[in-house]
């Protein structure tokens, strides 16, 4: 494995294992990735049209530390697997069209309505 997706796999299994601890998590959920622009030649529209064919919802927010890409999951199992496998996906999908990622989120849901396996 790529070390730099090594040392982000470790990282979202630490960061998700530790809000597990404080938290309750939901058994589904929907998850926010966020993805900032690696350099000046970052292709929105491209990443954003390969991404929506994918099933994803994808939003750019112009926000005063600088423009990110939000792209959403539907309803997912949560896990620190199923979160990884996004990830990682979405990580490499990001580094063709000059995109880093910049950390994720969820938002749990209270049904099974749209659920999808990664």
């Amino acid at each position: 494995m790529d070390p730099d997706l090594e040392k982000q796999r470790n990282e979202t299994f630490w960061v998700f294992n530790d809000i597990a601890s404080k938290n309750p998590i939901p058994e589904m959920a929907i998850v926010d990735f966020h993805m900032i622009p690696s350099n000046s030649h970052a292709e929105w529209e491209k990443m954003s049209k390969e991404l929506q064919g994918q099933g994803f919802t994808v939003d750019r927010h112009d926000d005063p530390e600088g423009p990110m890409m939000e792209i959403r999951t539907r309803p997912l199992a949560l896990s620190a697997e199923v979160i990884w496998e996004c990830e990682e996906r979405l990580t490499l999908l990001a580094r063709r069209y000059n995109f880093k990622p910049d950390g994720w989120g969820f938002s749990g849901v209270s049904t099974n309505e749209g659920f999808v396996g990664v």
